[in-house]
């Protein structure tokens, strides 16, 4: 998975939208469903979505900022598992 998204950098970073595009349809068929999906309210769903969106519309500028946060998410795993919120609250 982390192959195709090291192609999807370089097809942004070359400003190549038909490459990048490519790529994000095989990211999305590699993703997990609900990952992928527009009922997902995972933090990954939205930005694949955001991505998907600004690559149809030809905005490699947004495509780019939306892969970048992307990447980050998929890096930490978010979206592929549960949610964790651990609050500590002191008196």
């Amino acid at each position: 998975m982390f192959s195709v998204f090291q192609e999807l950098a370089a097809a942004l970073q070359s400003s190549n939208p038909s490459a990048a595009q490519q790529a994000h349809s095989t990211l999305s068929s590699m993703t997990p469903a609900a990952a992928a999906s527009s009922q997902s309210n995972s933090p990954f769903a939205t930005k694949f979505q955001a991505l998907g969106q600004a690559l149809q519309s030809g905005n490699l500028q947004a495509a780019q900022q939306a892969f970048s946060n992307l990447q980050q998410d998929a890096i930490r795993g978010a979206g592929l598992g549960g949610h964790h919120h651990h609050h500590h609250g002191g008196g």
